[in-house]
């Protein structure tokens, strides 16, 4: 009985290791996939995590009080699962903007509950469709709550800066 390459499926030979093979044909097809599990001759790809670059900070009152003034939407925005003091928040829209600043250039806009429903009222709630779209700022307080961030013409109590 012949024995044969997990990996390449083809004759056994002296690269074969493992279920791994560093043959012509093998070290070819890796060199195309970032990662390849060998298993009982069929091969698996693996999505492996991306190396990301310094994330962008997030929209804070700090920095409409230091002059971001208004962002720019410069992807969807999505769902995503929150929490706040290691305790889930639920699920808030979330993408990407730039500023009206130099620094930051850009900001990671995670909406509270208020900020997404005016912007869903105003813009539709297709959120690709708010590509492009310039939202002024405002600090905002609603009620004995923290202050935050708002549209600028997104009507609250008490406007602070």
């Amino acid at each position: 009985m012949e024995l044969v390459c997990d990996a390449c499926s083809k004759h056994y030979h002296s690269d074969c290791w493992g279920g791994s093979c560093t043959c012509e044909d093998c070290s070819f097809y890796d060199s195309m996939l970032d990662y390849i599990s060998h298993t009982g001759g069929e091969k698996m790809v693996y999505a492996e995590k991306h190396e990301l670059g310094q994330k962008a900070p997030y929209l804070k009152p700090a920095l409409v009080k230091e002059g971001v003034t208004s962002v720019k939407i410069k992807d969807e925005f999505v769902y995503v699962e929150t929490e706040f003091e290691g305790k889930p928040t639920g699920k808030k829209l979330q993408g990407h903007c730039t500023t009206n600043k130099d620094e930051p250039s850009e900001i990671t806009w995670t909406m509270n509950p208020t900020t997404a429903n005016y912007m869903i009222d105003k813009h539709g709630s297709d959120t690709e469709k708010w590509i492009g779209t310039t939202v002024e700022l405002a600090v905002k307080k609603a009620g004995s709550a923290s202050p935050g961030v708002y549209p600028k013409d997104c009507s609250l109590e008490t406007v602070i800066a």
